[in-house]
This record gives C-alpha cells, structure tokens and sequence, in this order.
C-alpha cells in the first residue's frame, strides 16, 4: 500500500511536487536549501505531463471499476485528475498515485 505522502522514484515529499505542479511553489521562490533546485521542479513537470495521458486513463477506470461510478465517466468530459483535485486540493497528487499504486498500476519516471 502506497502511502499519501510518499512519491516512488523521487527525494522529495508529495507535498512539495504537488505545490510544483500547482505553481505555487516557482525557482524564484526558493528561500531554504530544502526546496529543490530549479531543473528538479522542471524534470517534475515533464514527469508529470508524460504520465498525464496514462493517470487519466487509469483513474477513470479506477472510479468506474473500484469507486462505483456509472460508465457515464469513462465518456464524459470531465477530467478524473481534476475531480480528484476538486476532492481534496491539498493532497491530490497523493490520493491520485494511491488510487493507481494500490490497483497495481505505476506511474514512468523520467
């Protein structure tokens, strides 16, 4: 089981690579020596949009197959990785890799 707070293949907590992928946290930014430096976030930007295709792909056969939604969502045009963001927005990125993770899937790294 995958924890919410844990990214396979990456030094940094969930949490950080989430505020990445959100924008709030930029390399102009960095004000510790704890935040990563500014081609790590780019790499996390390019790791993300090339599973991007896939994480879509699996969460909306997730939220059909295990969460109990109708078909109606494998057709839709609704994003799964926003309604997942819309779910909980401060940990999304966690409960979207825990939903791929611990159905057996994984997501490439770079």
């Amino acid at each position: 089981m995958l924890p919410i707070g844990f990214t396979p293949n990456k030094h940094y907590g969930t949490g950080v690579i989430e505020d990445v992928l959100d924008e709030k946290l930029i390399p102009d930014d960095q004000v510790s020596e704890a935040y990563p430096c500014a081609q790590t976030m780019r790499n996390w930007l390019m790791w993300f949009q090339n599973n991007l295709r896939y994480i879509e792909a699996m969460l909306r056969s997730i939220m059909n197959r295990f969460l109990g939604y109708s078909d109606e969502i494998l057709v839709s045009g609704i994003s799964a990785i926003d309604w997942v963001r819309q779910k909980d927005p401060s940990m999304w990125l966690g409960v979207l890799q825990k939903y791929i993770y611990n159905t057996g899937g994984a997501l490439q790294p770079l």
